[in-house]
């Protein structure tokens, strides 16, 4: 099954790495995933590659507030990573921007083409941000049809792992209340008058365009 080969693969990854240690790594992340996207070519068929570069919000502590770690500004077409967040999720949050900025407007998409992207990236880091960033969008997804299933599944996961996402759950919970929760109202009506009807529920459909992508891989039509 696609989802205990990624937790396997989270579970293998967080061996590899200690987060600690990129805390402060944020402006070299920043440096090394643009040069990484610019010499991408898996999906160059249909992204521009005339402008990939995101940067950082002049106050990314106010933009913690509500509870927001990117952002891509369509009139400016400037994308922006908040760089208060956690380190670990900084590289699929960076290259899900990148991919707005090339061109695409669906979450979902920019989402899986963070995962790619990041897949068979050399750094380990890297990689172990895309596995855990999507299997935890995989978790979400079965949660929501078979919530007991779900709790099975998310037990999978390395004390390691599962300490690196509360880490990271607690830090959004000292910075979002009803600010992120009216935020979170507009962004989700922002989605849906463009064309994103399931609003922000549409991250999480990344989940089908992965599975379609390792269907794929496996020959299957």
């Amino acid at each position: 099954m696609v989802l205990d080969e990624y937790l396997d693969s989270t579970n293998a990854l967080r061996e590899q790495v200690d987060p600690a240690q990129w805390g402060q790594r944020k402006d070299h992340m920043r440096e090394d995933l643009a040069t990484w996207v610019k010499k991408d070519t898996t999906f160059s068929s249909f992204l521009s590659g005339s402008q990939i570069n995101a940067k950082s919000p002049l106050n990314s502590r106010i933009v913690s507030y509500f509870g927001v770690s990117g952002y891509f500004n369509p009139f400016t077409h400037e994308a922006q990573v908040n760089y208060a967040m956690p380190a670990l999720s900084f590289p699929f949050t960076y290259v899900h921007e990148l991919a707005h900025q090339q061109g695409v407007g669906f979450e979902d998409e920019a989402n899986f083409i963070a995962f790619v992207r990041l897949q068979h990236h050399p750094q380990a880091f890297y990689r172990y941000s895309a596995y855990l960033q999507t299997s935890l969008y995989m978790l979400g997804e079965l949660r929501g049809m078979y919530p007991e299933l779900s709790k099975v599944y998310q037990n999978k996961l390395s004390k390691a792992v599962l300490a690196d996402v509360a880490a990271e759950r607690l830090f959004w919970s000292n910075y979002t209340g009803w600010i992120n929760n009216l935020m979170g109202l507009f962004y989700n009506q922002y989605l849906t008058h463009n064309n994103q009807k399931e609003g922000i529920a549409r991250y999480d459909r990344m989940t089908r365009l992965v599975l379609a992508y390792e269907l794929k891989k496996r020959g299957c039509n």
